[in-house]
């Protein structure tokens, strides 16, 4: 039986589990399977070329994405037409301030996950952040940072949250389109959550990233203080890691974001393969918290 949440009923979708943005990967064929699968399944507008290349993709994703799971909610000028805003928050004031904006779903970031917080002082895990936000915001939420099994899926939902959002984990399936060297490295059993590491802090940009010598590289350069992003640029270069996605499969080579849950990847499984176990062990966890509770006999 599908898990059933307001994020779910709100969005119109089977399982409470997002993809995240994942860079340069966000593109029709990953967002349509993570749809048909029945997560929501999102472009990336950020690292897209040009607007005509957004509507591209856009469009493949209609044409790959069956009628019955199509979003066609467009909110003051998107909301105005029905779309529904999630606001991506690594820290508690920015996600207040978010709903006070009136978004509609706030994604809460912990400091696990890739997009790693802001500034100085902002290295907070997903654990205080969320039962912060679950206990203090007013609008659905949903757990974010280096997800991957259904044991987090239903710690997030016995939280409070709404679902989760993954981008890492999405990115070791059959479906993700980038070289299969790269999926293959994630899923070997060395490469677990310690092989990540924080770049761009000191640009007030903390990103968490794959551990190699590019990535200690720029950590070298921000030891070095007073640091300049001309100074990390063609190592931190969105080309050089598209080419890595996409041509060389060199996971040494390039910059990547990625969280820590690449200490819960072993296995390249097909994105419904992915959810439908996730949910399965999900359901069995919560069913197992369930007869936790017992009546009092005080």
């Amino acid at each position: 039986m599908p898990l059933r949440t307001a994020l779910t009923e709100m969005l119109g979708i089977e399982h409470p589990i997002i993809q995240g943005g994942m860079q340069y990967v966000g593109y029709a064929e990953m967002a349509s399977a993570v749809s048909n699968a029945g997560g929501l399944g999102i472009l990336t507008a950020l690292t897209q070329p040009s607007p005509e290349a957004l509507r591209a993709d856009a469009w493949r994703t209609t044409i790959l994405t069956p009628e019955s799971l199509r979003r066609k909610r467009y909110t003051p000028m998107w909301k105005a037409a029905g779309v529904k805003v999630l606001h991506k928050s690594a820290t508690m004031r920015h996600a207040l301030k978010a709903q006070e904006a009136g978004v509609d779903i706030i994604e809460i970031v912990g400091y696990e996950g890739s997009i790693a917080g802001g500034q100085p002082g902002d290295e907070v895990g997903a654990w205080v952040l969320l039962a912060k936000a679950t206990s203090t915001l007013r609008v659905p939420v949903v757990a974010a940072g280096a997800s991957g099994t259904g044991r987090q899926l239903a710690a997030a939902l016995a939280m409070g949250a709404q679902g989760v959002t993954m981008a890492t984990r999405f990115l070791c399936t059959v479906e993700a389109p980038i070289d299969m060297k790269i999926k293959e490295c994630m899923a070997r059993p060395e490469v677990d959550e310690r092989q990540t590491t924080i770049v761009l802090g000191t640009l007030s940009n903390a990103t968490r990233v794959f551990k190699n010598g590019v990535a200690e590289e720029i950590r070298q350069i921000e030891r070095q203080g007073d640091v300049d992003f001309s100074q990390v640029m063609p190592l931190a270069s969105g080309g050089r890691t598209k080419k890595m996605w996409q041509e060389t499969g060199d996971t040494q080579d390039a910059m990547w974001s990625c969280s820590q849950s690449l200490g819960v990847i072993s296995d390249i499984p097909t994105c419904k393969e992915l959810l439908r176990r996730m949910v399965a062990e999900a359901e069995e966890r919560l069913n197992h918290g369930a007869k936790c509770i017992i009546n009092s006999k005080l």
